[in-house]
């Protein structure tokens, strides 16, 4: 293809040393067609069409007569001069993106405000990492309801941003799709249902204490939401914790849920809320001294595909231990994607033992299918001792895993794990009782680890033989 003023395109055939050339008008709708499919490409872009208006005067026409079929759109930046250009361009939908990661001058923001004073025609606003000067002039540039908006990311930097005020969006978005808000504020939050009644990914992260009956308030009118991630980085004042209501708030759509905070903000939000279609539930509790978290243990049970749940990864790094469940990638079942996985925030082994260790208590028991499990060290290379783990710590840690079969070990984890199963050496009947294999990164000539040696004879004395596997290559992580 070549960029010509011309309508047609030239095709080249040689017959021996003499070509000759004839003209080709592609019709409109092939042109249409051709502009779709590199459209669908570079759509991220936004102005990926700038260059075909340029070339001739039947493409400049092809593309603004189907501006819905390409998914035409402007994109207003700081480097924008929205006052100036937007005037000169059909009136197409906005997309407006603020990076705060560069060092911009403020007057920049102008360009910004000026393309959002555009209510009607802005379908995307991406405002990320802004000090909160700045989230301060943009939300009062959004006082305004925004008829076209399908999706609004307003991310401040951290720093102490202002409370939205009740009147942000005009109180009317009724094409709102997601809805992304971190480090911001949000008193006006019961008002989203009728804002936005098509809402389907709500995200509220890194942000100050919302007492949970307003949390579930709001997503009882959102019945198509489908994807929900709740921060609350405040703890609550005890007393704002109400009891349970007598009626759960039912979210008929609503497949993927992630939390991030404390266990009693958790419990009192799930106690008020079922998820029947639910496939992704994604809890991380900050760091505290004692899990109490019964709810959990009946939430997951109200959600029967969680049964299907049968492989388990434990994971622990500097910062955090993890524990993830799956469905073996062989199972034929519809849950393909199901997963549950709950996430601890501290930094000493011998915590994070204790801390995973009250969250699986009170929570596996009502998961019977779990037959495998995996254990990592990340990251690999910092081998982490665990001499200030006590052997009764690992023994408590894995008593719930009363159905566990195989226990798989990859290769960069095998000294963490030979340390666990050499403390488990002198309790074998009472971790794992079904187990019955440990598959092991190593090379057929390479030994067997002596803490792994020692749990398989002591296995073997016990009468509950365990049969140890080499694998010979790296386990796909979970």
């Amino acid at each position: 293809m070549m960029h010509t003023r011309r309508k047609e395109f030239w095709v080249e055939k040689s017959r021996g040393h003499d070509p000759f050339y004839r003209n080709v008008t592609l019709p409109d709708e092939v042109l249409l067609e051709i502009f779709a499919l590199y459209g669908h490409e570079y759509i991220l872009a936004n102005i990926w069409w700038l260059k075909l208006v340029h070339v001739c005067r039947q493409w400049r026409q092809v593309v603004f007569a189907s501006p819905r079929r390409l998914n035409l759109r402007l994109r207003c930046t700081p480097f924008t001069p929205a006052r100036k250009m937007l005037d000169m361009w059909p009136n197409l939908p906005l997309v407006i993106s603020h990076d705060g990661t560069a060092d911009l001058p403020p007057e920049l923001a102008d360009n910004v405000i000026a393309a959002l004073e555009r209510t009607n025609r802005v379908s995307e606003i991406w405002i990320f990492r802004v000090p909160s000067s700045l989230v301060k002039r943009f939300a009062a540039a959004m006082q305004e309801p925004f008829p076209a908006l399908t999706h609004l990311s307003f991310l401040s930097d951290g720093s102490s941003a202002p409370v939205l005020p009740s009147s942000f969006l005009g109180g009317h978005a009724p094409r709102l799709e997601s809805l992304d808000v971190e480090n911001i504020p949000i008193p006006p939050f019961r008002k989203l249902p009728s804002c936005s009644p098509s809402l389907a990914t709500l995200h509220l992260t890194n942000n100050l204490y919302i007492p949970p009956g307003v949390i579930v308030d709001c997503l009882s009118g959102l019945i198509g939401l489908e994807t929900f991630h709740l921060g609350i980085r405040s703890r609550p004042d005890q007393t704002s914790l109400r009891p349970p209501m007598l009626a759960r708030v039912v979210l008929p759509s609503l497949t993927s849920f992630l939390f991030n905070g404390v266990s009693e903000y958790f419990e009192d939000l799930i106690a008020r809320i079922d998820t029947p279609t639910l496939d992704n539930l994604s809890v991380s509790f900050f760091n505290q001294l004692i899990f109490d978290i019964p709810r959990l243990s009946q939430f997951i049970s109200r959600t029967e595909q969680f049964e299907l749940l049968d492989r388990a990864g434990v994971a622990f790094n500097s910062h955090s231990v993890k524990i993830t469940l799956v469905i073996d990638d062989e199972t034929e079942t519809t849950f393909a994607n199901l997963t549950l996985s709950l996430a601890i925030s501290c930094t000493p082994l011998d915590w994070q033992v204790f801390a995973l260790e009250q969250v699986c208590s009170s929570t596996l028991h009502s998961l019977s299918n779990l037959n495998t499990l995996y254990i990592w060290q990340y990251p690999h290379h910092e081998d982490r001792s665990t001499d200030g783990v006590e052997n009764t710590q690992w023994l408590e840690l894995l008593r719930p895993f009363t159905t566990l079969e195989t226990l798989i070990v990859e290769q960069g984890s095998i000294p963490f794990v030979e340390r666990i199963l050499g403390a488990l050496a002198g309790g074998v009947t009472e971790a794992m009782p079904a187990l019955e294999l440990i598959y092991i990164d190593l090379g057929p000539l390479e030994p067997i680890p002596d803490g792994i040696e020692q749990f398989v004879t002591a296995r073997q004395l016990s009468g509950r033989p365990v049969a140890v596997e080499r694998t010979g290559e790296p386990v796909v992580d979970l």
